[in-house]
């Protein structure tokens, strides 16, 4: 369908109009990255897809009820390289259409696939450098503060030799009677 970035094989035929432009659909479907990882799967959901990514808006075009279909989406119309996802996955997706809300019907947005010229960016990396430098002292400061609410908030209920006796009756230690 978008030469070298999405590809669809029919695996069944489906029933009825091919649906064309609806926003809301029930379907079946897993979502895999190219090493078999399930990603997302749901047996019967009703999804907008105007919520979802490009290659999954229009891999579904055309469809009919009961059509099963396998799409194979490159990251340019997928998730991309800033992802929580593996980055710059190839998805491979199989989906059956199980319905239609032809009453949702949208216009959907032309494909405009993601560019990864940014990547070529010297600059990119150099910032992506000092960012990461810089998150330990982030993620210390954040610590650094929640330790000291929960300082603040123990050490208001008991007080520190208390901590002391209990600290040491917690380790299994026997404490010398006076």
């Amino acid at each position: 369908m978008v030469s070298d970035q999405l590809y669809v094989k029919v695996l069944q035929a489906g029933s009825g109009e091919s649906i064309e432009n609806v926003n809301r659909l029930r379907l079946k479907y897993v979502i895999q990255d190219n090493s078999n990882n399930i990603l997302f799967a749901h047996h019967d959901a009703w999804i907008n897809l105007s919520d979802t990514i490009p290659g999954f808006q229009l891999g579904l075009q055309g469809m009919r009820i009961g059509e099963k279909r396998l799409l194979f989406i490159h990251p340019a119309l997928g998730y991309g390289a800033l992802t929580t996802l593996p980055p710059c996955a190839l998805l491979e997706v199989h989906v059956q259409l199980l319905d239609a809300d032809l009453a949702s019907k949208i216009v959907l947005p032309p494909v405009t696939p993601l560019t990864f010229n940014w990547l070529q960016n010297q600059r990119f990396y150099h910032v992506l450098q000092e960012s990461l430098a810089l998150l330990p002292k982030y993620a210390g400061a954040f610590y650094q503060s929640l330790l000291i609410q929960i300082g603040l908030e123990y050490s208001s209920l008991q007080s520190p030799d208390n901590l002391s006796e209990k600290s040491s009756s917690n380790c299994g230690e026997k404490s010398s009677g006076n």
